[in-house]
């Protein structure tokens, strides 16, 4: 909660055309549940010594004094407030401007500490903030991991198609060597040949020369 700037501008303008023989007062008071803080806004710049000597709290808490200027304190309460209690701050006459002008009265500030809603539902940020940053590392590293290898297999089967493409080369090339360099044979010189080495057979007549006369026998 924040305190209305219009509010304390006016109050603050009030104070300056009142001169510094006015005494210092509380402009205004707002407590913050969700934070746990106290803001005392002054008419005037306070002596931070005087101011914190005169709060107090009842029922009685702890808090820590913060200075956000030399008119506005803040205080952040370090123990558990009591729900469904009534609480005051009350601000004594002691405390003193930072030009040793008093307070003419006390101010007293009232706030009360509601109960959580039974309804609302509590929301346990556990797991999230504990694991999901190594779930995230941890997917992150399995996807460059996978990454790298499908890098690596396609770089495998480009080698070996390659490969294969200069083997398959190679064949076709000794293929058509093979072919270059084989003489081709002739029907006509290979019936000629077996012609004339020709066994005879048993009982077959010996083959006769252009003379007639048989080729064996004297």
């Amino acid at each position: 909660m924040a305190f209305d700037q219009r509010f304390l501008a006016r109050h603050r303008r009030w104070a300056e055309e009142a001169g510094p023989s006015a005494a210092p007062a509380v402009l205004g008071v707002t407590y913050t549940p969700e934070s746990q803080e106290l803001d005392i806004s002054f008419s005037q710049p306070m002596d931070q010594g005087s101011v914190q000597g005169a709060i107090s709290i009842s029922p009685a808490t702890s808090y820590q004094v913060v200075w956000v200027s030399s008119s506005h304190v803040q205080l952040r309460l370090t123990s558990a407030l009591v729900a469904n209690s009534d609480y005051a701050l009350t601000v004594a006459p002691t405390a003193r401007s930072a030009s040793g002008q008093a307070m003419a009265d006390s101010f007293t500030f009232r706030f009360a500490v509601l109960p959580a809603s039974p309804g609302a539902p509590t929301q346990d940020l556990g797991f999230w903030t504990t694991w999901l940053p190594w779930i995230a590392l941890a997917l992150g590293a399995a996807w460059i991991i996978a990454l790298a290898l499908y890098l690596r297999g396609r770089r495998k089967y480009h080698a070996l198609r390659q490969t294969t493409r200069v083997l398959a080369r190679r064949i076709e090339e000794l293929r058509a060597l093979n072919a270059r360099t084989t003489p081709k044979p002739t029907g006509r010189g290979e019936s000629r040949a077996s012609a004339a080495y020709r066994v005879p057979r048993a009982g077959s007549p010996a083959p006769a020369n252009r003379t007639g006369k048989p080729l064996s026998g004297p």
